[in-house]
């Protein structure tokens, strides 16, 4: 019936009217008897092959049909990128998606190593349960966004496929070597991992400590709606993380959207980011920072590198090891002592407190935590203290309270780091050395300006 991956068809169907779109690759789950149709709106369907009465094969797309397609990525660049211009024409028909188009070297533009990590950048629909999986290999978005390919020589190789929120400290650190062993290579200009944005800002900040005496740039990007959607924000991501990587600044750094358009991406410190919203395409915030740059597909502004700290190593290295007897808490009213001390008794070697305000837990009543918190140094647990307002920084003289956390219990107060960024810390921090005074040490020590020393009004929710 002419559903091949890549086609172009016009379906007449039963109840639905005419479809015109592209065939997509039919997800593995999907029951048998349906097949998926990209339609002129850029948005996928699935179809029942008992509903279709005639499938025409087209020869070239109808401008409908383009402009559903490509809406998603580059609008503003669209005129740049003849690959897209011989699509609109009709001279030009798309590939399969399972046919890797022709890679040719331009020794005039530099090399760009992309990991995939899987999560929704490298995710499709799953049309039967209406969910997402991460499916897609970092060699697909070359298919993808072939203009990526005017900007840099891409190489790509897939390391993992999972849904961030199913990562753990190991897969922070063998990110952390394949990005390694990219960087090594003299003829590679930087790297950009893709990974998944729910635990995202954990894996940039752990790829900032993991990470050493960095001279290129390592762009962390990702999506919040799946490649395959006439709204994904992938297209825009991936786009502005590879030209980030061919004219960056080194460093460890995200890159997503700067607003709901497609136009901009913000880069944002490693260890300074977070997400702070559950679906919006702008979703990932500095935190007591200011962005870094704007970047576009084809442009990079740079908008503050003052806060930019060197890590003091002069050159690469990489960190071997990780400790994931780590815990993050968050305080909060009437909550039960006995969750520290369950948490005392698992073994871990480091408790990350998001305490309130300036680092403030509670001390009196039924849910005082003085006992527990003082038990838990007493048998060597550190204890760290950050804000879970996230901005500002906390201060244990302040108030009575924390002054009892410092002073009585000996807990550590961690000035404005977030807590995700704090507990990737004292994960990659357990892997240097088992000592408690060195590890106390390492944590209260600013590697890459992941400590906010003095407050700038402007960078509040900017």
């Amino acid at each position: 019936m002419n559903l091949v991956p890549g086609s172009f068809v016009r379906v007449t169907t039963k109840n639905l009217g005419i479809l015109e779109g592209v065939v997509i690759q039919r997800p593995s789950l999907l029951v048998n008897g349906f097949f998926v149709l990209k339609l002129s709106s850029g948005y996928n369907i699935g179809v029942s092959l008992k509903n279709v009465v005639k499938c025409q094969k087209l020869r070239a797309l109808s401008q409908g049909v383009f402009n559903g397609v490509f809406d998603h990525a580059q609008k503003l660049q669209r005129e740049q990128f003849p690959t897209l211009q011989n699509v609109r024409n009709g001279s030009l028909r798309l590939p399969s998606i399972s046919i890797s188009p022709p890679v040719v070297f331009n020794p005039s533009l530099p090399n760009v190593s992309i990991l995939s990590t899987g999560g929704t950048i490298s995710s499709r629909v799953d049309y039967v349960t209406g969910g997402v999986s991460a499916d897609y290999s970092a060699e697909d978005f070359l298919v993808m966004i072939p203009e990526i390919s005017r900007v840099a020589n891409i190489s790509a190789k897939k390391v993992l496929s999972i849904m961030s929120e199913n990562a753990v400290p190991d897969d922070w650190l063998l990110i952390a070597k394949k990005v390694f062993s990219e960087l090594r290579k003299d003829y590679v200009r930087g790297v950009v991992v893709t990974t998944g944005t729910d635990t995202l800002h954990y894996t940039s900040a752990a790829l900032s400590f993991l990470l050493r005496g960095l001279s290129k740039p390592v762009i962390v990007t990702g999506a919040q709606r799946s490649i395959d959607r006439g709204s994904s924000d992938a297209f825009l991501n991936l786009s502005c993380a590879v030209n980030a990587v061919s004219r960056g600044p080194p460093g460890v750094f995200v890159c997503l959207h700067e607003n709901l358009d497609d136009d901009f991406c913000l880069l944002i410190h490693g260890s300074r980011v977070r997400k702070m919203h559950t679906s919006r395409r702008d979703a990932f915030r500095p935190v007591n920072s200011r962005p870094v740059a704007r970047v576009g597909p084809l442009s990079l502004t740079i908008l503050d590198n003052s806060s930019w700290i060197a890590d003091g190593n002069s050159k690469l290295s990489l960190q071997d090891s990780v400790d994931s007897n780590v815990a993050l808490l968050y305080a909060y009213p009437g909550i039960n002592p006995k969750i520290v001390s369950s948490i005392v008794k698992s073994g871990v070697k480091t408790i990350v407190i998001g305490a309130t305000a300036l680092g403030h837990v509670p001390v009196n009543g039924s849910s005082s935590l003085v006992k527990v918190l003082k038990g838990a140094v007493k048998s060597g647990v550190l204890v760290v203290v950050t804000s879970q307002t996230l901005y500002g920084r906390v201060n244990p003289l302040v108030y009575d309270n924390g002054r009892i956390l410092a002073l009585t219990l000996g807990c550590t107060f961690l000035e404005g780091i977030t807590p995700e960024s704090a507990y990737s810390k004292a994960v990659v921090v357990g892997g240097l050395t088992k000592d408690r005074g060195e590890r106390l040490d390492l944590l209260k020590k600013n590697f890459v300006g992941e400590f906010s020393c003095r407050e700038i009004p402007e960078e509040f929710l900017l």
